[in-house]
């Protein structure tokens, strides 16, 4: 991106469309997001080492992935996705629990100038936390929302791999 030219408009630098980003809630509708500034997603595999009684390593676990997602909407964005969350969520005590509504987030990316599109899927997530950061004047209020997914799988040549 270093060699093209950044659109601004109103002084803000203009996203183009190179992300899509798709919401399934599972067993029910989905929704390609808009609004979104950008999108995170880590994965580790957490391995143990097996050891002999003298203290040798004997062996290694094939390990548990351990994964963690975060987004930022702009605020008009992140009010139609809890509205539609808030469709299937159930309500404990008189409130929407959109907290605890599964779904699955499919991110295909499509850099400026590459010949790959990269399709990677965010399964079972649920929307734990938000930080709204309201401004006042020309600035966008933004939501960054704490994601808390079950597993990262990449997609590469129709093969679902490990995101790790």
């Amino acid at each position: 991106m270093a060699d093209q030219e950044i659109v601004l408009l109103d002084g803000t630098p203009v996203s183009f469309p190179d992300i899509t980003i798709t919401c399934s809630i599972i067993g029910g509708e989905s929704w390609p997001m808009t609004g979104v500034k950008e999108i995170s997603s880590k994965c580790s595999v957490k391995k143990e080492q097996q050891k002999n009684p003298d203290g040798t390593v004997a062996g290694q676990t094939t390990g548990v992935q351990e994964c963690s997602a975060g987004m930022t909407l702009f605020r008009s964005a992140y009010q139609a996705h809890k509205r539609r969350l808030a469709k299937s969520a159930p309500t404990v005590a008189g409130l929407k629990r959109t907290d605890l509504v599964k779904c699955t987030l499919t991110v295909i990316h499509d850099p400026i100038g590459s010949e790959e599109i990269y399709h990677r899927e965010i399964r079972e997530v649920t929307f734990n936390g938000s930080d709204v950061k309201n401004a006042q004047g020309p600035g966008v209020d933004e939501v960054a929302m704490e994601l808390s997914p079950s597993q990262v799988v990449d997609i590469i040549d129709g093969e679902e791999v490990l995101g790790c």
